[in-house]
């Protein structure tokens, strides 16, 4: 198989998705790719990956629990309000370090 037959990133998610029974308006690339890209460059690279599965542990929680309620935000918010906050995490911790808004390093 080369590079060429390989799925893009939104195919493969998509497959996932689909491979762990998931819907797939749970397929939201865009803000895990940020918060991990902050987690990654402002705290500690391996922090990205695991922070991301805490994030879906977090959402899957949401989910669960509004499950028979009345209508609540989309998935795609939920996640959006979830990396948000770890991203404003990030910019926190770094605060309390000193290093403000210094360029971020990996």
């Amino acid at each position: 198989m080369t590079d060429q037959q390989l799925p893009n990133l939104e195919e493969w998610l998509n497959r996932v998705a689909e491979e762990l029974d998931l819907p797939g308006d749970v397929v939201v690339p865009g803000p895990i790719l940020a918060m991990t890209k902050d987690v990654a460059h402002g705290i500690v690279r391996p922090g990205a990956p695991t922070s991301s599965f805490l994030v879906g542990v977090a959402l899957g929680r949401q989910l669960a629990e509004a499950e028979g309620t009345h209508p609540d935000p989309s998935t795609t918010a939920q996640l959006e309000g979830l990396t948000r906050r770890v991203s404003d995490l990030v910019y926190e911790v770094r605060a309390e370090a000193g290093l403000g808004e210094e360029a971020q390093e990996s």
